[in-house]
């Protein structure tokens, strides 16, 4: 994350390992992320403002989809479609 150094990189993989953990638990595949900046900043002790700054510029890079509000990383739902549909 041009900027953001290893603050960007943290939390990046964490959304994406968070939204992975969330997969197929309720039966729904959404590839939302359902946890909030405050929640990630925490775990990432990385101040709440600078999550939502970060996150904002990862929107913009098209690393995420913000649709109302809602996080999601569609980009994951179709790697994981070409990787199913791959040759072994």
């Amino acid at each position: 994350m041009c900027g953001y150094g290893t603050d960007g990189y943290a939390i990046y993989w964490y959304c994406l390992e968070l939204i992975c953990d969330d997969l197929g638990r309720d039966g729904n595949f959404t590839f939302e992320l359902k946890h909030d900046a405050e929640t990630i900043g925490i775990a990432l002790k990385v101040d709440q403002k600078r999550v939502e700054e970060i996150m904002v510029y990862m929107v913009n890079l098209g690393l995420f989809e913000n649709h109302d509000g809602v996080i999601t990383c569609l980009k994951l739902a179709k790697y994981m479609q070409e990787s199913q549909t791959r040759n072994p």
